[in-house]
């Protein structure tokens, strides 16, 4: 993996007029990306196990490989850093986006949210795709908060592991850690935390009929505070609705940090990662990142394996803010609405998307091991449902689907784009 890393992933060089992660990471939460990386999708509907739902939006079904994306926090296959990836896959792969509950147009129709470590929804994402492709192998893609769910899937997998590999781009890592980093900085407490919990806020609201009838009061009690902290919201809400049993509810929001940070968990994993990070993220923070084995603590290099596993490997840039990592770009482009590339004023663009998309088509290639997992296989329950071959309770209990909708809707990214509130976050 490290030798495949350096040879794809050139040097990267911040857009000049972005200099820093602040810049970075504002100048992707407002840039209309309407006109850029137009991708269209199928939309299938799933209704899981305890009566939630999620969606799985499609780009050129049937093909032999499988990228499986996890979009950020209340994102979707809509945000700009997941279509400017799939733009440059090739034409054998296609691309699956879960859409976690309540999420771009998706009905939350259960008093249960999605959250940064609950994984189940995930399972049966890929059990559907798993059902619908059978002969695909798959690599994950994970952005933010969706990095910190395909990382711990991979954990919790562990040798059953349906992915080849994985990329994971700004993941939190220790939720923990980062939300004392957030709290503990001005714009991080009045800023970045405020415009994450009022995207989360806004969509419990969207939602609110799938909760008064079971959490009305702690609905009031969040409502009730005029700008709510992430750690807030957690406390109030995430903990007791962010997962299930017996987990959930759990004691607090600490408590629940713990138990949803990835970084706790890597040791388990038995596939090849590599995650990207920028050292000046203002919302993953350095600092929670895992430790880099001891050979690699006093290297000059920018790509290091963990200690807690040598199998994950974290490519870090000094700049890049925040899904981010602009690169060019002509600064008059930011006056501009719906920006195209065919003129003089290109806006930047993300440096990541090709040499990400690089990397998965040749993880997607026999150079890699196989999936340790791929031989599990969906099987048919009485009642028409879909579930693993397994005897494990949690899968039986909470990781199934039955279709709603199989690809009749079609989705259109750039389209899309413009519904959305506090983007790239």
């Amino acid at each position: 993996m490290d030798q495949l890393v350096k040879q794809i992933f050139p040097e990267y060089k911040p857009t000049s007029w972005l200099p820093n992660g602040h810049f970075q990471t504002i100048y992707s939460a407002i840039l209309d990306t309407s006109n850029i990386d137009k991708v269209d999708y199928r939309r299938h509907t799933l209704r899981l196990r305890d009566g939630g739902n999620i969606s799985v939006d499609i780009h050129n079904p049937g093909r032999s490989k499988l990228a499986v994306i996890c979009h950020g926090l209340t994102g979707g296959s809509h945000e700009s850093y997941v279509r400017t990836v799939i733009a440059q896959l090739g034409e054998d792969v296609t691309a699956a986006v879960l859409i976690a509950r309540g999420c771009a147009n998706t009905r939350l129709s259960t008093p249960r949210i999605f959250s940064a470590g609950q994984v189940n929804d995930l399972r049966t994402a890929v059990l559907y795709l798993k059902n619908l492709y059978p002969s695909a192998e798959m690599v994950a893609i994970g952005f933010s908060l969706g990095a910190n769910i395909i990382t711990k899937f991979c954990a919790d997998e562990g040798n059953g592991c349906p992915f080849k590999a994985a990329v994971v781009l700004a993941n939190p890592w220790d939720l923990h850690k980062g939300s004392q980093e957030l709290e503990s900085s001005y714009l991080g407490h009045y800023f970045y935390n405020r415009a994450m919990s009022s995207s989360m806020l806004a969509l419990l609201n969207a939602h609110e009929y799938a909760f008064k009838d079971t959490h009305a009061a702690e609905l009031a009690e969040v409502n009730s505070l005029r700008w709510p902290t992430i750690r807030q919201f957690e406390n109030i809400i995430t903990r007791k609705v962010g997962g299930h049993p017996p987990d959930f509810p759990l004691p607090d929001a600490e408590t629940y940090c713990i138990w949803s940070s990835s970084a706790n968990y890597i040791e388990h994993i038995k596939i090849p990662i590599l995650a990207l990070n920028s050292e000046d993220d203002p919302i993953a923070f350095k600092a929670a990142w895992p430790e880099p084995s001891d050979e690699y603590k006093t290297s000059p290099s920018n790509l290091y394996k963990c200690k807690a596993n040598p199998l994950v490997h974290i490519l870090h840039t000094k700049h890049g803010g925040h899904m981010s990592w602009f690169e060019g770009g002509h600064p008059f482009s930011f006056f501009k609405a719906g920006p195209t590339y065919d003129d003089n004023y290109p806006p930047p663009r993300r440096w990541f998307a090709k040499p990400v998309a690089q990397l998965v088509g040749e993880l997607l290639t026999d150079a890699f091991a196989p999936a340790p997992g791929a031989a599990r296989k969906p099987v048919k329950v009485n009642n028409g449902d879909v579930e693993w071959e397994t005897d494990d309770a949690n899968h039986t209990d909470f990781v199934g689907y039955s279709v709603i909708a199989a690809g009749d809707e079609v989705i259109h990214g750039g389209e899309e784009s413009k519904k959305t509130v506090s983007q790239g976050l």
